[in-house]
């Protein structure tokens, strides 16, 4: 359906564009993005997440670290397997962490651009791709605040939180 398109394009946008469009054309607030790219460059390290973390899980009363390992181990040692591969051993990638931790603490956000953004609903080879006019060609509107950059180091305490007693 969706041919090899589907590589550039977030998962509901791709499964139901009609709906992503009337969301950025008709919500009347503002929307926060995360971008892939952006979760990309906020991964943590496995030497990170082992020694500050898992490590957590030996204490009997620590549930939170004892669920957390038990979730997560099997991801760190899944992706240490592409050791090998240096553009895809960067560490642990969590999308959504980096999405909740800019809910959870909006001081966490350094830089957001506020743009016009759209979505194709029914283009052939486009359907579901977010188009984002960085540039003003559109002169809409801005609809939408995209987030470029956040503050790592807080990234890490607030995921750290998620693990201590």
């Amino acid at each position: 359906m969706f041919l090899f398109f589907l590589v550039g394009i977030e998962f509901n946008f791709a499964v139901d564009a009609l709906a992503a469009s009337r969301v950025l054309e008709e919500f009347e607030t503002t929307i926060r993005i995360v971008t892939f790219e952006l979760t990309c460059m906020s991964t943590m390290t496995f030497e990170m997440i082992e020694s500050e973390m898992l490590s957590l899980k030996s204490n009997p009363k620590n549930f939170k670290a004892r669920l957390f390992a038990e979730v997560t181990q099997y991801l760190v040692d899944f992706c240490k397997t592409m050791e090998n591969n240096p553009e895809l051993y960067t560490g642990l990638l969590s999308c959504d962490s980096v999405c909740l931790a800019c809910v959870v603490d909006e001081t966490i956000i350094k830089e957001k651009k506020s743009v016009y953004a759209c979505v194709e609903p029914f283009g052939k080879y486009a359907s579901g791709h977010m188009i984002s006019d960085w540039y003003g060609h559109f002169k809409r509107q801005p609809n939408v605040e995209i987030i470029t950059n956040i503050n790592h180091e807080r990234f890490l305490e607030l995921f750290k939180t998620c693990v201590q007693e």
